[in-house]
């Protein structure tokens, strides 16, 4: 995925930049590695920056959509996730069904059947 925009909510949030410290792929979720600097999320995390607008190589700038109440539909790693599911960071950049209430990043809007698959989901935090 080159270029990534959220679905719907884009404006309740913000596009900001951040030098990438890894390779990255527009639609991943990036978790914060340091001073200003974002990379794919290596697993479940709440240090979450957001979700990368476009593909950026290590050491460029990156734009990244952050904010709550953004819907984004991004890969998942699970085999199912159903609809009203708390959203968890998992690797890859990627997002999993399963989290546990207080360790969410978001809610699943719609359900998707396998790993892989594009899930909707909106952002609970910030």
């Amino acid at each position: 995925m080159a270029d990534y925009a959220p679905v719907n909510g884009a404006d309740l949030g913000e596009a900001v930049s951040y030098t990438a410290s890894a390779p990255i792929t527009g639609g991943q979720l990036l978790a914060f590695t340091g001073a200003d600097t974002v990379a794919p999320t290596a697993g479940a995390t709440l240090a979450i920056a957001g979700v990368a607008g476009h593909d950026a190589a290590s050491g460029a700038q990156v734009t990244v959509h952050m904010g709550g109440g953004i819907v984004h539909e991004t890969q998942t790693t699970a085999a199912a996730v159903a609809a009203g599911a708390l959203i968890a960071a998992a690797a890859g950049g990627l997002v999993t069904g399963g989290a546990a209430a207080g360790s969410e990043l978001g809610v699943a809007v719609r359900a998707v059947g396998g790993a892989g698959g594009l899930l909707r989901w909106k952002t609970t935090r910030g």
